[in-house]
């Protein structure tokens, strides 16, 4: 990575892109893609993944899942650290996503479920059974315009 392990540089991004294009691909085809020998992505890949910057993970779409509805649920906690309560927030399977957040909620979670029903349901059985959660504010997504869980690169980064 530019010779460093803390930042990526442009030609880094590019690889990640095309990995992201397809993962499975080999680095003689990444090569060809971003203009580098295939020595050279084999090797950035490798630094990149070693120092934690870069995972190659297979990304399921939301409906594909069976998920028609995502629900994003912001939380309070209530006697009791809201990073133990993010954690054990995590481990349900209907959890996609747990954030420690500022502001009117100690977390905030995306929650995916295959119907209303279910989500009530996992409401009530699952997280009220969580010690230390309190109120809860609910926000239904009508629709995902961008879910990008992917990917990061140095495209929106001010240095």
């Amino acid at each position: 990575m530019s010779g460093t392990t803390d930042q990526f540089d442009d030609l880094d991004d590019r690889i990640a892109l095309a990995l992201k294009s397809d993962g499975r691909q080999s680095a003689q085809a990444i090569a060809e893609i971003v203009g580098a020998s295939a020595v050279t992505v084999r090797n950035r890949i490798k630094s990149m993944t070693d120092a934690g910057h870069l995972k190659i993970a297979a990304v399921t779409d939301f409906a594909a899942a069976g998920f028609e509805v995502l629900m994003m649920i912001g939380v309070e906690v209530d006697k009791r650290k809201p990073e133990e309560v993010g954690e054990e927030l995590a481990k349900f399977d209907r959890v996609l996503a747990v954030n420690l957040t500022t502001g009117a909620n100690d977390l905030e979670i995306l929650v995916g479920a295959p119907d209303m029903a279910s989500v009530s349901a996992f409401m009530q059985d699952e997280i009220g059974a969580v010690a230390g959660v309190g109120k809860l504010s609910t926000a239904v997504a009508l629709e995902v315009y961008k879910y990008q869980a992917d990917t990061v690169t140095t495209a929106g980064r001010e240095d």
